[in-house]
């Protein structure tokens, strides 16, 4: 396993919010940037970095570094999903209960990919 995708996602979300009095960041521009460096890895290499984004309870609560984690969590499901052959939505406003929309050919699947 490469080291550096050992906690992936918890290195960006600490680099952004090194506390929780920490400014708001525009999490939409951190899911588009981090989006952009994922969809370049390799599949085994993706594959390290999905099984450590899984890792429950970084995070307590709903703070910021919370919401972070929890977006890229969801934007890991959608990449998942785009690499067995689908597309996918992710809304960026909490306007349903759905925080991921996988679609496929005939189908489509709402899940709720919390951490």
């Amino acid at each position: 396993m490469n080291l550096d995708h050992v906690f992936y996602f918890k290195k960006i979300v600490d680099r952004k919010y090194p506390d929780e009095n920490y400014p708001n960041v525009d999490i939409q521009s951190v899911v588009a940037e981090v989006k952009r460096d994922i969809i370049t890895l390799s599949d085994d290499d993706f594959i390290e970095v999905m099984i450590s984004c899984f890792i429950p309870d970084l995070y307590k609560g709903m703070g910021k570094c919370e919401k972070l984690f929890t977006k890229l969590t969801e934007l890991m499901v959608g990449e998942w999903w785009r690499r067995l052959g689908g597309t996918y939505r992710l809304p960026t406003k909490k306007a349903g209960t759905e925080d991921v929309e996988l679609i496929s050919d005939d189908f489509s699947i709402v899940c709720d990919a919390d951490m």
